[in-house]
């Protein structure tokens, strides 16, 4: 087995515990999503929904639509999960919704105000011949990465800037340097 891709969730998943890494990516075993990843998934289908609408109609959004979409947002999550929705907190949903709203109504990343000019971009980056995102195995033969994932959403900040948003966390993310993870990597391989 060789390792050909790898993910921004793949690389934190290995990052947070290798064995987990390797059941779900080498094994493939499916990891199954509880009520918490049921919450993430309602929030991050309002906002990408609120985002295409923006996109497509290219007016503000109102409190309406937010509410509008974090309703199909949670019935279509009963629909298809019936047994992991009935196990969500009703606090923890009813403090989700009043913090997205919030986030909805006041945040400058919120797609009421932004401009969003793309919504779940996915990317490959090939890492060809760039010792960087290279993994030596054991055969002596270095394996070239590629990078992949999608991004949740990108704006028009200005015609020179774009901005970047993930949903998980609202925030840019940042690569923290000098933790090199690339020994590990060569050492699970």
């Amino acid at each position: 087995m060789r390792l050909k891709t790898l993910s921004p969730s793949s690389y934190e998943l290995y990052d947070f515990c290798n064995w987990k890494y390797y059941l779900r990516y080498v094994l493939k075993f499916e990891d199954p999503a509880g009520p918490a990843a049921m919450l993430g998934s309602i929030v991050h289908s309002t906002f990408e929904e609120l985002t295409k609408m923006k996109m497509i109609e290219g007016t503000k959004l109102t409190i309406a639509d937010f509410e509008l979409e974090w309703t199909n947002a949670l019935e279509s999550n009963k629909k298809r999960q019936p047994d992991i929705f009935d196990k969500l907190d009703k606090a923890k949903i009813k403090k989700m919704y009043v913090e997205s709203k919030t986030f909805f109504e006041i945040s400058k990343h919120s797609p009421s105000v932004s401009n969003p000019i793309c919504s779940e971009q996915s990317f490959r980056i090939k890492a060809d011949q760039d010792k960087e995102f290279a993994i030596d195995t054991v055969d002596g033969k270095p394996v070239y990465l590629e990078l992949i994932g999608k991004i949740d959403r990108i704006d028009e900040i200005d015609k020179d800037t774009i901005e970047i948003i993930d949903y998980k966390t609202g925030q840019r993310k940042a690569f923290k340097p000098g933790n090199n993870k690339k020994k590990e990597f060569e050492d699970f391989y």
